[in-house]
């Protein structure tokens, strides 16, 4: 899950670091909360497991998901793509909360 008042005050920068590590083009405006960005990285992972396999590895490699975490998330016959997005916005809030700290 997520800490949800984290993760509305680092939700921009979130979706800004997200478009980049896979070069999307969520637009932030239209991101008014976390469960609006989750639907709508579903929606694209969802693609991506359908048509560009790699391209979605690619991506969860360069963010350094923790690969195990994948792995059962793929091997499960639930919500797969809901799950990937999940572990993708922990990692770009974990990511933007790191740099915050060494910041100041």
């Amino acid at each position: 899950g997520f800490n949800r008042g984290v993760v509305s005050e680092l939700l921009p920068q979130a979706v800004e670091l997200t478009n980049k590590d896979f070069s999307l083009s969520i637009p932030q405006a239209e991101v008014q909360g976390v469960d609006e960005f989750h639907a709508l990285l579903k929606k694209v992972i969802g693609h991506l497991l359908d048509t560009d396999f790699e391209r979605l590895m690619n991506g969860l490699y360069r963010i350094d998901v923790d690969e195990h975490k994948v792995k059962l998330a793929l091997a499960s016959n639930a919500d797969v793509a809901g799950e990937i997005a999940t572990l993708i916005i922990q990692r770009e809030i974990q990511k933007i909360e790191t740099r915050q700290k060494y910041k100041s």
